[in-house]
């Protein structure tokens, strides 16, 4: 947009001269144009205008019925562009940045499960490229198809910045393409891409691992069958021995594993149900201590409004101030904190997630005193600089393979060693937890999920 310039003697009216200034700057914004000290572009002071393009009187530009319909549609196109089409392809490279970082895992996971397999089997590994190749394929499928997205949003951008920034305004031409872009952009706007990505690492061919199974069934097998011998070997020795005697030590033995696995299952079911309800005022747990005690924050007929409770659950204002508990199933995002000990009489408990993490270490325990597991040395083979420390990708490959914990197990445990999701995972810590049970409850209060 050109301006013409003043002569001697001649002002333009003030309110005008003011709106074409506003205008300018507008113009000048969206296309791109410097402009000068004075607020106007330099190319204003070039010659006067060829046939064809806009007059430079303002007063017969805002006359232009021309380009009354130009400019509001060159408004609007700009804003859609800024305000919808711009984060449109900052989401869809976002996407290809998550796309490429399920790449990485993939190649991790099958690196890992390659180096195992190829020594003795070369028939695994050209079942595990085809499978990569084919989630890969699926990947890289939808990486170009958000890249050819992305090009068409540039492509849209480009087209208008050579209608709106060029040298000479062409409003008619502007207008006979209109159409074309607004619904190319519409279209680009509105056009769904796919957020999830379906295709997860977890489910390549482990040949070799069910051979392992195998073997690990065929070991337990041997065992019995020389047991089995053992047992005739003494019958067969010792004629005194009945069979009746035999079958009574063989069961007697059995019932005695069978009672500690008992055991430990009551102990750990009596735990959980200690936990599963607690008091909306104070958030004492329902035991045989709290259930007819007196609750200690509940002495007041009015409850503060900005008072929540610890509850799902909240009780009728009658009940308020009779000094009694009132037990229900605590809220969600009080499932993966420690309570706060200043609210409870500096008394912490513990939540469900902890009693979790307490059963899944408690396995790990066990997991590793029957197989013999050295858990240092398995993490110092993946940690390559020697620092103590895994990203999340290895501790769930090593918590998978070797110490065999399900998907659930290795999110939860990894939440507590890796609170602040920082991707790094101490695992140091993890074994001074396995060695020593009460060193978990020497661990610092934390807030756990508090970024989800």
């Amino acid at each position: 947009m050109f301006f013409k310039p003043e002569t001697e003697g001649e002002e333009a009216p003030p309110v005008k001269k003011k709106t074409i200034k506003k205008k300018a700057a507008d113009t000048s914004k969206l296309s791109g144009i410097p402009e000068d000290a004075e607020g106007v572009p330099p190319d204003s002071k070039r010659a006067p205008p060829h046939p064809g393009e806009i007059p430079e009187d303002p007063n017969r530009m805002l006359n232009n019925p021309l380009f009354a319909a130009y400019k509001p549609r060159l408004t609007k196109i700009s804003q859609l562009i800024w305000s919808a089409l711009l984060p449109k392809r900052d989401q869809l490279i976002a996407q290809i940045h998550r796309i490429d970082y399920r790449n990485e895992e993939i190649k991790y996971v099958k690196t890992i499960i390659e180096r195992d397999a190829r020594a003795e089997y070369g028939g695994i590994i050209e079942r595990l490229r085809y499978a990569e190749g084919v989630k890969l394929a699926i990947l890289n499928h939808e990486i170009g198809e958000l890249q050819k997205d992305i090009e068409r949003i540039s492509e849209i951008i480009n087209n208008f910045n050579e209608l709106a920034s060029g040298q000479v305004v062409d409003p008619a031409n502007f207008m006979a393409r209109f159409q074309i872009i607004n619904e190319n952009l519409e279209y680009m706007i509105a056009k769904p891409f796919k957020v999830t990505i379906d295709v997860v690492p977890h489910d390549l061919p482990r040949e070799l691992t069910e051979i392992r199974h195998h073997l690990q069934r065929y070991r337990a097998s041997q065992a019995l069958l020389d047991f089995k011998d053992e047992v005739i070997y003494r019958l067969s020795k010792n004629a005194k021995l009945s069979t009746r005697e035999a079958i009574e030590e063989l069961e007697k033995t059995s019932s005695a594993e069978m009672a500690e696995w008992a055991k430990l299952t009551d102990k750990f079911a009596a735990q959980l149900k200690k936990y599963q309800l607690i008091c909306f005022y104070c958030g004492s747990v329902l035991d045989d201590g709290t259930v007819n005690a007196k609750c200690k924050v509940n002495n007041v007929q009015a409850v503060p409004d900005d008072f929540k409770g610890y509850t799902q659950e909240v009780p009728a204002k009658s009940y308020h101030g009779n000094v009694r508990h009132y037990f229900a199933k605590p809220r969600e995002e009080l499932f993966r904190t420690y309570y706060d000990p200043e609210a409870k009489d500096k008394i912490a408990f513990k939540t469900p997630f902890h009693i979790t993490i307490e059963l899944i270490l408690s396995k790990l325990r066990k997991f590793i005193s029957d197989n013999r597991v050295d858990l240092h040395k398995v993490f110092l083979d993946h940690d390559k600089n020697k620092l103590g420390t895994v990203n999340s990708i290895i501790f769930s490959f090593i918590a998978f393979e070797i110490l065999r914990l399900d998907q659930g197990e290795i999110t939860q445990l990894s939440r507590f060693l890796d609170p602040a999701g920082t991707n790094s995972i101490n695992y140091i810590e993890l074994e001074k937890l396995i060695a020593d049970p009460k060193y978990f409850e020497s661990i610092p209060i934390r807030e756990f999920g508090a970024n989800e």
